[in-house]
């Protein structure tokens, strides 16, 4: 069984130095902490290539010093995990690339894979039904 790459991005939180501990001797994982302050934080994750990113949600959601975005462009088969002290629940992030040929696929995209019926009205419009 292969074992899950899980990177911790270490801001000194109580929390997050909890979780190192936590995983660390997990069956099944390889843990890594690395420093958020450091200067290479995004050439290190990508070194890395982790299944998950766990950062601090307060910081993810501040966008202070940890860029959500930037985690899924530079790793985006990495599942980032923003936990926080102060919430009850975490966030999941995730990058997908969907290859979308027609209008119709954007729309079933947009909806979450129901592809509602469309057509083209003669004026060039588009027309869903449903």
């Amino acid at each position: 069984m292969r074992r899950k790459k899980i990177v911790i991005v270490a801001n000194g939180s109580l929390l997050l130095s909890g979780i190192v501990s936590l995983v660390r001797d997990a069956p099944g994982i390889e843990a890594l902490a690395v420093r958020q302050d450091s200067e290479d934080l995004y050439d290190d994750l990508r070194a890395a290539a982790p299944d998950v990113i766990v950062v601090d949600a307060a910081e993810a959601a501040g966008a202070e010093h940890v860029s959500v975005a930037r985690l899924l462009r530079d790793c985006p088969r990495a599942r980032i995990v923003a936990v926080g002290v102060d919430r009850p629940e975490m966030a999941v992030y995730r990058s997908r690339r969907v290859k979308r040929a027609s209008v119709e696929d954007f729309l079933a995209t947009l909806l979450g894979g129901h592809r509602p019926a469309a057509r083209t009205m003669s004026d060039g419009r588009l027309h869903l039904d449903g």
